[in-house]
């Protein structure tokens, strides 16, 4: 019984969480620098809400996107899960960058596991999450064109890192310590060697 038990621990503990909406799919996607590729002659663009009712405006670029307001900074968007433990586990790692003092870091966490609006503050108030959400249920479009775009089969947390020219320069299933997002960080705000 003990075996089983300590089995069924480290399968949760050790193994990726899925978003509600591609539970069934599996990722075989690593940590990868990567670019949002581009049709020449089509591009998107998507506005997202907040929980405090921010909007974020967003449009494709040749090598990612573009969020007003948020140029000249470093942006990390991490898809994660309210019940999933890897993805509980990188909050507080978050809450710290954001207390680092790095006026030019922008963090957007979008919550795809089923939780509204409503529920995703109640959720933010609960663990002290000091950066921006979005209700994930609410914009799939914009979940499915990151799927499309970097080839994410759903598990998370799942990170996309943009440097301050909002180039995507950080593709990452899974986890992260706080060395790790440390070095996410300083990698993205030094300018690209050509």
């Amino acid at each position: 019984m003990i075996k089983i038990v300590t089995t069924l621990l480290f399968l949760v503990l050790f193994s990726g969480c899925f978003s509600e909406e591609t539970s069934s799919q599996k990722s075989t996607n690593s940590s990868k620098s990567s670019t949002l590729e581009t049709a020449p002659t089509t591009h998107s663009s998507f506005i997202l809400e907040t929980i405090d009712n921010q909007q974020l405006h967003m449009e494709e670029t040749a090598k990612g996107l573009n969020i007003k307001g948020f140029e000249n900074r470093v942006v990390l968007i991490i898809f994660f899960g309210h019940r999933c433990p890897p993805c509980l586990a990188e909050i507080p790692i978050l809450n710290a960058l954001t207390d680092k003092g790095h006026t030019d870091l922008e963090i957007i966490g979008i919550e795809v596991q089923g939780h509204n609006k409503q529920q995703l503050k109640a959720f933010a108030k609960r663990k002290g999450i000091k950066y921006h959400l979005v209700a994930g249920k609410d914009y799939q479009q914009f979940s499915n064109y990151i799927m499309q775009k970097t080839a994410w089969h759903g598990s998370i947390p799942f990170l996309v890192g943009f440097d301050k020219q909002g180039e995507v320069r950080v593709v990452h299933t899974g986890g992260l310590n706080k060395r790790q997002f440390d070095n996410v960080y300083k990698n993205l705000s030094t300018p690209a060697k050509p």
